[in-house]
């Protein structure tokens, strides 16, 4: 249970760091670095463009790195809608249990008003309706 709990602590943190400006900022940046290292005069050049195909090596890092990372990303992104449907389900299971006090409230009230010979026919229906609502929506 423990490396489940660390596994999903690291794709969060991964989707987390990976989905910031700075990460953007910092790729930007060595990307740039590196094209701009190919054409300073006395360094080795270790990415120099054969006939047609310029920065091979760079496509090819940045292809492998998008796809070890995006299948990381996507487990993010389905943690993260689970999550969400989870609470959703919880928000209507505590609205439904509201639902169902209120409805009590509301019959003890009505007892309570025909006992005293009060006209309750209204307020019955009215509570009839209530108890559809809360029935069809369980």
């Amino acid at each position: 249970m423990a490396l489940v709990r660390d596994q999903s602590g690291f794709i969060e943190r991964f989707v987390h760091a990976r989905t910031s400006w700075g990460f953007i900022a910092s790729l930007a940046l060595w990307i740039g670095g590196w094209i701009a290292w190919q054409y300073v005069p006395g360094l080795p050049h270790f990415d120099m463009p054969p006939a047609n195909e310029k920065f091979g090596l760079l496509n090819f890092l940045l292809s492998i790195e998008a796809t070890l990372s995006m299948p990381i990303l996507w487990m993010g992104m389905e943690r993260a809608a689970e999550k969400d449907r989870l609470a959703t389900e919880q928000r209507h299971n505590t609205e439904m249990s509201a639902m169902r006090e209120v409805l009590a409230a509301t019959r003890d009230l009505v007892a309570r008003l025909s006992e005293v010979g009060e006209d309750v026919e209204a307020i019955e229906v009215h509570v009839a309706e209530i108890a559809d609502t809360v029935t069809t929506e369980e």
